[in-house]
């Protein structure tokens, strides 16, 4: 109790050590909620990934949305959908990653390169509904499936929907 009378007495000694102490404090405050934004939006930078780039050139138009200047939810719903309906084919691994593709971000679809497809228990997506619009450039989307319910996670970018998470719930075959 002491050392804070003791504080107190020498910040309100004079008008200039009161204004110097409060100076600094609100520089504090503004400094340490700038760096807590700025590891927000790192984070926010990290779990939203950078859409599939590959030498090969884009997939054909039919494969995929046109691209737009703004994003739609129902263009969202669609990318959901046919992302979903790609997962659950059953293909051959090779042609099962290479029909994920046009949907996917790089990272989800090279994460998913290790995925047994005849594990995936849904065989089609039947219909899908956008659950968390998360703001401007990123949505999710429920797809329900003839094996329930999944959930994937669209980014904005480039002009389009890509898909670049996948939650398949109870999915897996035992």
């Amino acid at each position: 109790m002491r050392d804070l009378r003791s504080t107190l007495t020498w910040v309100l000694h004079s008008r200039r050590r009161l204004l110097g102490t409060v100076v600094s404090l609100v520089a504090a405050i503004v400094l340490i909620a700038s760096l807590n934004n700025e590891d927000g939006q790192r984070h926010a930078d990290a779990k939203a990934p950078r859409p599939s780039t590959s030498s090969s050139s884009e997939p054909p138009a039919s494969s995929s949305p046109s691209p737009s200047s703004s994003p739609d939810l129902s263009t969202a719903a669609g990318t959901a959908r046919g992302f979903v309906a790609a997962w659950a084919s059953h293909k051959p691994r090779q042609e099962w990653l290479a029909s994920l593709a046009p949907h996917a971000t790089q990272d989800l679809t090279r994460d998913l390169s290790s995925t047994d497809p005849e594990r995936i228990s849904s065989t089609k997506a039947t219909k899908a509904t956008v659950t968390d619009t998360g703001g401007g450039n990123i949505t999710s989307v429920a797809v329900r499936t003839d094996a329930g319910p999944v959930t994937v996670d669209l980014l904005w970018e480039r002009g389009r929907w890509w898909v670049y998470d996948i939650q398949p719930g109870a999915q897996a075959k035992e």
